[in-house]
């Protein structure tokens, strides 16, 4: 028997026998190694509908609660709690009980089964070559590695301030941070209601959404702040998760965590999780692997620098409408009655999704009909910055309007379809690569060449999907019912007002 199925019974013995967990005798720990998949939680039996699969005690996950660390060091409990985010907390904890506890750690057979580094797919591990294999996709730009450096200082200042003695935590290295933040981002859970007065809370605390991301700059809000622990979570983190597949679900109660089945499950097949609504994208960054028939929730990105590209090639016409353009996202983001015509909704996004349903997010939509518009306005390109301005204030509330009615303009279904086309462009999918060997190869950086490889396809599919997305969202209508709208409206604006008053007693 190899390392690998002895740490796995060891770990299976520990959890029923020294942290209570209650797992039943119709599921088991399984080696899915020759599928890369590595453990895997399967059904020996067949389960049915809303059956409990493991229980899991409060005292048996692992946390900034539960942790030696809060133990030895009181006095640096508070400070986890009010003063420390969820990321560094539970960094300092597993590091604490990974380099100092050690085989005396209460977790240490929970340590045993977590993936090896050389394991480690989640892009900080990719080299340079291998992270070109993902261009031209915006996943690059997610990567964060400036961000984990400079979670990585400040994880050792706080080493210092709790004045914790031990050397293992002061030879801390690069590495183990982004070893330990890695298993973190993989395995962790957010759980829900963590104080001691039992407060009622909302959600069922998964890892939908990552509050906070070692690789995602943002706010890093404290642990009290938000009522959760961010927690190692045993067995629960055993079992795959796959978006068209998931079939068990992680709920709570007061005083244990249940897996439930939330589908029936028959006797040989796996049961999976659902780490959250992420693309394939998203699941490579943070997990390191990816879904080989695509996510469900998979999308292409259509960058603002393509769109920019498409409207200074189709209104080439215009002088200076690269400036032009600049001039009218700064009216969007920043002037007042604009931002009141659009609800306050932030439309000037770096990029705009394309879902594989065809789904295009209503704010991509809106944006590109106000400056669609406004590029067909006579002499646009030599009006003063002002009255660019009340351009956009103008068109800004009649396509909202538009849009809200379920309509767009011929143009700007027509700019779209070149936009999708032009991103297109960017790609060139290796079409060669044999998929099946997700599942065989065990050299990894042909491994990692092939994920990259279903991962763009599955961005060309979910762009491809978006092509005639407004089309058959939106009635479409002739730009020049909309243009002489706001053209009328605009000579009226130019009118004095009282000029305005005398033609409105005439007419009567």
């Amino acid at each position: 028997m190899d390392n690998f199925k002895i740490n796995s019974n060891n770990f299976v013995h520990w959890l029923a026998n020294d942290v209570n967990v209650k797992i039943s005798p119709k599921i088991e720990v399984s080696d899915l190694r020759h599928l890369n998949q590595g453990r895997s939680v399967m059904a020996t039996e067949d389960i049915g509908l809303d059956e409990v699969l493991f229980e899991i005690p409060r005292d048996s996950i692992l946390n900034i609660e539960t942790c030696e660390l809060s133990k030895k060091y009181p006095e640096a409990k508070e400070k986890l709690y009010d003063g420390v985010g969820h990321w560094e907390g539970l960094i300092l904890v597993l590091l604490y009980e990974l380099r100092v506890c050690g085989k005396n750690s209460k977790w240490w057979p929970y340590f045993e089964v977590f993936p090896s580094k050389e394991s480690m797919n989640g892009l900080m591990y990719w080299n340079e070559e291998e992270l070109k294999h993902l261009e031209p996709s915006l996943v690059l730009q997610r990567i964060g590695k400036e961000s984990a450096q400079e979670m990585f200082e400040n994880v050792k200042s706080l080493i210092q301030e709790f004045a914790i003695e031990d050397k293992s935590m002061k030879d801390i290295t690069w590495n183990d941070f982004v070893y330990v933040a890695s298993v973190i981002m993989s395995y962790s859970f957010d759980v829900e209601d963590y104080e001691e007065e039992n407060e009622e809370s909302e959600g069922d605390g998964e890892d939908e959404e990552e509050l906070v991301e070692i690789v995602h700059g943002g706010e890093n809000p404290s642990v009290r702040d938000d009522k959760s622990l961010k927690s190692m979570i045993p067995l629960a983190d055993t079992l795959n998760a796959d978006t068209k597949k998931c079939n068990a679900n992680l709920m709570y109660d007061e005083h244990s965590l249940k897996m439930h089945a939330i589908k029936p499950i028959g006797k040989g097949e796996q049961v999976y999780n659902l780490y959250g609504e992420h693309p394939n994208s998203e699941i490579l960054r943070r997990y390191g692997y990816v879904e080989e028939d695509g996510s469900k929730y998979d999308f292409g990105e259509v960058p603002l620098a393509t769109i920019d590209k498409v409207l200074q090639t189709e209104f080439s016409h215009i002088p200076k409408v690269d400036d032009l353009l600049v001039q009218i996202y700064d009216a969007i983001r920043s002037d007042d009655t604009v931002q009141e015509n659009l609800e306050f909704e932030d439309i000037v996004v770096d990029s705009c999704e394309c879902y594989v349903d065809g789904e295009v997010p209503s704010e991509c939509a809106l944006l590109l009909q106000i400056v669609v518009m406004l590029l067909q306005i006579p002499e646009i390109g030599t009006c003063t910055a002002e009255e660019v301005v009340r351009n956009v204030q103008r068109v800004s509330k009649k396509c909202f309007q538009l849009l809200g009615s379920g309509k767009m303009t011929q143009r700007c279904d027509e700019i779209w379809n070149l936009c999708i086309v032009e991103r297109l462009k960017d790609y060139d999918v290796d079409t060669a690569l044999d998929v099946q060997k997700l599942h065989t190869t065990r050299d990894i950086s042909d491994l990692r060449h092939i994920m990259a490889s279903v991962m763009l396809k599955c961005e060309v599919a979910s762009l491809n999907a978006c092509k005639d997305a407004f089309n058959s969202k939106f009635k479409i209508i002739e730009d020049q019912k909309l243009l002489n709208n706001i053209l009328k409206r605009k000579l009226e604006a130019d009118v004095p007002e009282s000029k305005r008053k005398r033609t409105r007693r005439n007419k009567k």
